[in-house]
């Protein structure tokens, strides 16, 4: 009985951990979200600040916005080589995500085969909407 209870409060602690954790990944990828798409240019404070953010929210974390915001941090740094290969892997991993394609094809501006491949994925996923004819 009391191995038992013991048992229960080892998991009942390491739940409380995990929770915890993801509060902080979460809150973590909400501050970097806002410094890296403020639309200002980022001083290398913030830049620091947003990568060092998304580092620990990488932790445990398969959600791929963080890559996604990591490869938007690389390219804001001028570092489009970085921000591919970030990408390039969402995309393998979640080849539906739109988001992750257009910052591919942002990447991509110096490579006309990529930047071709990525725009047509971007036309598959998000076609353009018809405009209609006034009546």
């Amino acid at each position: 009985m009391l191995l038992a209870r013991i048992g229960l409060a080892l998991l009942a602690a390491a739940a409380c951990a995990w929770f915890a954790l993801g509060v902080r990944q979460a809150r973590g990828t909400n501050r970097a979200t806002a410094i890296v798409t403020s639309g200002a240019t980022l001083s290398p404070a913030q830049r620091r600040q947003a990568a060092g953010l998304l580092h620990g929210a990488k932790l445990l974390n398969p959600d791929t916005e963080v890559d996604v915001l990591r490869a938007e941090l690389e390219l804001d740094e001028r570092n489009p080589i970085a921000a591919r290969s970030i990408l390039e892997h969402v995309v393998s991993e979640e080849p539906d995500n739109a988001v992750a394609w257009e910052w591919l094809a942002r990447a991509s501006v110096g490579d006309p085969r990529e930047l071709s491949l990525a725009t047509q994925r971007i036309r598959q996923l998000v076609p353009p909407v018809p405009t209609s004819a006034p009546s």
